[in-house]
């Protein structure tokens, strides 16, 4: 395993540190909110 994978390997158990991720399937229908940052404005988009 390279340094870039170990590192990203990382990141993502941090990041998923204490969070449950819902299961779904293939054809699921999921809303997905994404926090946009506009200068001093944020604001979140589905």
């Amino acid at each position: 395993m390279n340094i870039v994978e170990e590192i990203e390997r990382e990141e993502a158990a941090r990041v998923l540190e204490g969070k449950t991720i819902p299961t779904f399937d293939p054809g699921d229908t999921l809303k997905v909110h994404v926090r946009i940052k506009e200068g001093e404005r944020e604001r979140i988009q589905v």
